[in-house]
């Protein structure tokens, strides 16, 4: 189940049902399906735009698109963008859905996001970008977090990296910075300002971005 301008959750079939956004469906009060090409293995949603990724590893995402955060190629003032893939032709292992901006994980470790950038949240430097962007990243990645604007990275080698704003005094990053973990992560998740990450061990550990 996901959370944002509606929820979302995934069936055990692979459909995709949301409620609550009358932007998204046609009766928002009751779980209707979300129409895609086949089965989704996640579902992700932030601000006003939803994103799931298939099996055969292909994003799709809806909703808002006013700063490029559906990845198509294109921005647009209607918040009710129809299922469309992101662009490109990128496989993703895993994404994520942050404010007006999105990430993925490629089939080869690479970071992508797309959308806004106001704060560095897209970690390349540059502008806005309505198409996926690579984040330029030492090492493979195995996951990805996004929040309100900031992105946070799991490298197959348990380092953690982060980039956007990162904390409530307005500081940003527009580039990846080595969090520096003590221990290797094999998960994370993460606020606005704030994460944690667990070890192999099963010990967590958190931070805040100050």
């Amino acid at each position: 189940i996901s959370v944002g301008a509606g929820t979302c959750a995934l069936a055990t079939d692979g459909r995709v049902l949301c409620w609550g956004a009358p932007a998204w469906t046609d009766d928002p009060t009751r779980p209707l399906p979300i129409a895609l090409p086949g089965a989704a293995t996640a579902v992700q949603l932030g601000g006003g735009a939803g994103c799931a990724l298939l099996d055969d590893g292909a994003a799709w995402c809806w909703g808002a698109n006013g700063a490029g955060q559906l990845g198509r190629g294109t921005v647009s003032a209607d918040v009710s963008e129809p299922p469309a893939p992101v662009a490109g032709g990128l496989r993703f292992t895993d994404l994520d859905v942050g404010s007006g901006f999105a990430c993925g994980v490629t089939t080869d470790g690479e970071v992508h996001c797309w959308g806004a950038n106001g704060h560095g949240q897209l970690g390349d430097g540059g502008g806005p970008r309505s198409s996926p962007a690579k984040v330029a990243l030492p090492t493979p990645m195995a996951d990805v977090a996004a929040r309100s604007a900031s992105a946070c990275a799991l490298a197959v080698d348990g380092r953690l990296f982060c980039w956007g704003k990162y904390n409530w005094h307005s500081d940003e990053r527009h580039d990846p910075m080595d969090m520096r973990s003590p221990v290797a992560l094999v998960s994370l998740g993460t606020g606005d300002a704030s994460g944690c990450g667990l070890s192999a061990a099963s010990e967590l550990h958190c931070w805040y971005w100050m």
